[in-house]
């Protein structure tokens, strides 16, 4: 058995393809000064202001606020405080311009969704009134303190729009990371992946254009539906050599395959809820089958500095009840539930890591 530990620097990254760059440690004083700027990008991309600026000329202030229904000088005011952060540029005769990062917040950018996903009240409130208690409390997320359900399993199928959100959010966030996910474990070309917890599929899709391996996709009942949908006649995933397989893994994962792939679902839960997903699996699993789960790597040696995993930890704990890992905590969860992690893979340099996972008996 052979485990590869790889522990990966902290990385600009947020569930995107993740630059070696390490960013500035912020101060308490600079957040504190600057938070504001956040709540009203979000409502400038809700007013549809990134969509109807031009990328290529500028425009007045009184011009675009006519457009999209809003007060001239408070809109005037809003985009000299956003230029600041490097969102718009306030020119001297009063015009508004695209910048880079604007740019992405028009409709197909990669920052559109994202900034309204996690600027929306239910991702947000929970940070406001939920803190406290998780601390106090964390056998449930700051979500389920404030409103008495699960996120995932509950609020989010009686909220379609924002699931389809959500799933829009993290088809992107796929996305650009795919090619590294794809060069950081040897995906078979023939047999079965299932990938679980997988949303519209858009991992799934990409792994079997490698070959001719059969899929399955397995998700929530609502998750599912929308997924069906999502792809259009003639395409890979409306083919043969797909299954839409509806369920939850917290019940039950009825699914045989060679590779079965948890891409950033482990982090949403508990340890207690984890042992019970993988469990699940382990019962379902044929004794050669390997789990590839995906998660942000918590380095363990480095303290007092700035690592995304520190804060999607507390994200997930916050949003969800889950948590981030490090290698010891995952070989945790592995044994726990009947697994042995047998090796730990780099995706690229990014703060994500491959914990791959195969049956205890197998190894013995």
């Amino acid at each position: 058995m052979v485990l590869r530990r790889v522990v990966m620097a902290g990385m600009r990254c947020s569930c995107s393809t993740a630059t070696s760059a390490q960013p500035a440690q912020p101060n308490l004083q600079q957040l504190l000064d600057s938070w504001t700027a956040l709540p009203m990008v979000r409502a400038l991309v809700q007013l549809g202001v990134p969509d109807e600026l031009s990328p290529d000329t500028s425009i007045p202030a009184a011009d675009i606020a006519k457009i999209v229904s809003a007060d001239p000088e408070m809109l005037r005011r809003a985009v000299r405080y956003v230029a600041g952060i490097g969102v718009f540029k306030e020119m001297p005769d009063g015009r508004i311009a695209h910048s880079e990062t604007s740019l992405q917040l028009r409709k197909g950018g990669a920052l559109r969704n994202k900034v309204l996903y996690r600027l929306s009240e239910e991702i947000v409130m929970p940070y406001v009134h939920g803190s406290l208690k998780i601390l106090q409390d964390p056998s449930k997320s700051g979500f389920a303190h404030l409103n008495g359900i699960d996120y995932f399993t509950e609020w989010l199928p009686k909220h379609p729009e924002s699931e389809a959100l959500f799933g829009q959010y993290m088809s992107e966030a796929t996305s650009a990371m795919m090619g590294l996910i794809e060069d950081a474990f040897p995906w078979p070309r023939s047999g079965v992946i299932a990938d679980i917890g997988g949303g519209n599929g858009h991992l799934l899709r990409a792994l079997l254009q490698k070959g001719a391996a059969q899929g399955v996709l397995f998700d929530l009942p609502s998750v599912i539906e929308t997924s069906r949908q999502h792809w259009p006649d003639g395409d890979l995933m409306r083919g043969s050599s797909v299954t839409y397989m509806p369920g939850s893994f917290l019940e039950a994962v009825p699914v045989k395959a060679d590779i079965y792939v948890l891409k950033w679902i482990l982090h949403d839960w508990s340890d207690a809820d984890c042992i019970r997903i993988l469990s699940n699996l382990q019962a379902s699993a044929p004794k050669e089958s390997q789990v590839v789960v995906i998660d942000m790597l918590v380095p363990e040696d480095q303290p007092n500095q700035y690592h995304v995993a520190k804060f999607f930890d507390v994200h997930m704990a916050i949003g969800y009840g889950g948590k981030e890992r490090t290698v010891a905590e995952m070989r945790s969860l592995a044994k726990a539930s009947g697994f042995v992690m047998v090796e730990v893979l780099p995706v690229g340099r990014s703060p994500f890591a491959c914990f791959v996972l195969k049956k205890s008996e197998a190894e013995l």
